[in-house]
């Protein structure tokens, strides 16, 4: 999925009709998966899970396997500074 000069992947959003905003395994094993192509262009891609109550999530997944995750609100520089990755088991 080279996109050339028309852009660059950078991730991707869906829905948990049934559950939270939180990642599944699935979503991590899908993201780290991704992180690990060389078509997709990106070590670090982002997923946006919209939850059953409408809760939205954020999370950015680093080729080794950590990936930063946010209830998505209100975000400003200074609090994405101060989040720190988590290790997927």
């Amino acid at each position: 999925m080279i996109l050339g000069i028309r852009g660059l992947y950078v991730g991707e959003w869906h829905f948990h009709p049934s559950g939270g905003n939180h990642p599944s395994a699935l979503d991590i094993k899908s993201m780290y998966g991704i992180a690990h192509q060389e078509n997709y262009a990106t070590e670090k891609p982002a997923m946006i899970i919209v939850g059953q109550g409408m809760g939205l999530s954020g999370t950015v997944h680093y080729i080794n396997s950590e990936y930063l995750f946010t209830d998505i609100k209100e975000i400003n520089v200074d609090d994405a500074v101060k989040m720190k990755p988590l290790l997927h088991p």
